[in-house]
């Protein structure tokens, strides 16, 4: 009894010692990870430009980017186009892509490759007809340009990517494989699929005179794997899959604009949506806050040539997403908390300058490393589905005070009175101290169980 005592008077002389201010920095320390992307802009300075497109498309087309891995020359003929194109030639270039160099491997694949993707598809087509009815026409267009602003359409398609991208690795070495003929795929349609005759003419125009409800239900009927007979399941699946998106459709309204004024917010929103989806594939957490508070973040995309746009993404950052942060739950905490501590290790292991750019709250050159870049992302989905978490969820009425901040970090975690002050002044320290600190305030399983999610809420929202 007298040594816990004994160790709270220290805690409390500490927070005495180091100050409240100290505390908030300690906190910010630990958050201070986020530094790595900086809000929305990523540090690929050092990265080979064409590698850096190639990664980035990974982050929100894995299929896509399966396909340039292979062909870096289209990668960068579709890079250099990009600048001279508007939204819909991108799209159809993209299209052309494809056809070129996945259809073809998506139709040698093997049937459970090629079942995945089917049922894959399936399951986006159902989320898509449920929250997001509108985008039913990427089905049969490839087009849904707002598939990054609603979580789960955004997360089906990420899994229908994906899967189109293992079939593609499938698929591209194997010889190919008949596919059905149009008699057989008929009767295969109605027969097992409920496809009449009516579907498949609004099939074969969609969009164009038909309705997304429409558009929904044949999706999601031509994907019914499960309703075709095993021996046929794969067979159907490289038929259909054999087909391919039909970019040139468009629905009139679309095709009609040509008035100037609407030709130039298009071109805003274009660029616009076209921003979004980069910043998807490079930060999810300040994504997800930008998608949740659209008129902000076009505003803030309107005037980033009349203010800084990195101060007014962390305004945006702070004002949104630390509050749910703060809610999120022990688990979806605790999570953001590891693949913190698995980042910093990636920095001590293969930069460990970056270790004191971190202490400073500066954003290190360690992005530049992939292994540390794959760590910023694993930590910034994280945050991201912590953010989903939380901001559905009442607030949370435990908190952790300052002298059980310091009692953690110096009990539990093995800093010491003499580190804290260094940490206050980041040139007092070597790289090897700033990583050593780092790290160990990183160690979320030294921590009791019953105190891990508060800690992790708190370094999340560094307050």
């Amino acid at each position: 009894m007298r040594e816990k005592k004994r160790l709270d008077c220290d805690c409390c002389r500490g927070c005495h010692i180091l100050g409240v201010g100290f505390v908030k920095r300690l906190l910010s320390l630990l958050a201070a990870v986020s530094f790595l992307a900086s809000g929305a802009i990523a540090q690929d300075a050092e990265e080979d430009t064409l590698d850096t497109v190639i990664r980035l498309t990974g982050r929100v087309d894995p299929y896509l980017q399966a396909i340039y891995q292979d062909h870096r020359d289209v990668a960068l003929y579709v890079y250099q186009q990009s600048s001279r194109q508007k939204s819909p030639e991108q799209r159809k270039t993209i299209a052309a892509v494809i056809a070129t160099y996945g259809t073809p491997a998506l139709t040698r694949a093997g049937d459970s490759a090629i079942i995945a993707v089917m049922n894959e598809t399936a399951a986006l087509a159902e989320i898509v007809a449920d929250k997001y009815p509108e985008g039913c026409e990427y089905f049969f267009t490839g087009n849904m340009p707002d598939w990054y602003s609603i979580v789960e359409v955004r997360n089906g398609r990420m899994d229908d990517r994906r899967a189109k991208a293992n079939a593609y690795h499938d698929g591209k070495l194997r010889s190919p494989v008949p596919l059905m003929s149009d008699d057989a795929a008929y009767a295969l349609m109605t027969q097992y699929l409920g496809i009449t005759s009516e579907d498949l003419r609004k099939a074969l125009a969609a969009p164009n005179g038909v309705s997304d409800e429409d558009m929904c239900s044949i999706a999601k009927k031509l994907y019914n794997v499960g309703a075709v007979p095993t021996n046929l399941q794969g067979d159907w699946g490289r038929t259909l899959l054999s087909l391919g998106p039909v970019p040139e459709r468009q629905r009139p309204a679309a095709a009609a604009k040509a008035a100037s004024g609407a030709a130039a917010q298009q071109a805003q929103a274009d660029g616009f949506e076209q921003e979004m989806r980069i910043l998807a594939g490079i930060n999810p957490f300040v994504h997800a806050i930008f998608m949740d508070h659209e008129d902000e973040a076009r505003q803030l995309f309107a005037s980033r040539d009349k203010v800084d746009p990195r101060q007014q993404t962390a305004a945006i950052v702070a004002k949104y997403g630390n509050a749910a942060l703060a809610r999120a739950s022990d688990a979806a905490a605790i999570d953001v908390q590891m693949k913190m501590a698995a980042l910093v290790e990636a920095v001590a292991r293969y930069y460990p300058q970056g270790c004191k750019d971190l202490v400073a709250m500066q954003s290190p050159k360690a992005q530049a490393i992939p292994q540390v870049k794959e760590r910023v992302w694993q930590y910034l989905e994280s945050k991201r589905l912590a953010y989903e978490d939380g901001k559905a969820r009442a607030p949370q009425t435990v908190r952790l005070t300052a002298e059980d901040i310091v009692q953690i970090a110096t009990q539990r975690l093995g800093v010491t009175l003499e580190e804290m002050r260094k940490v206050s002044n980041p040139a007092q320290l070597s790289d090897e101290e700033a990583c050593s600190i780092t790290m160990k305030l990183n160690r979320i399983d030294l921590i009791p169980e019953a105190q891990r999610g508060m800690w992790a809420r708190a370094a999340m929202g560094g307050s």
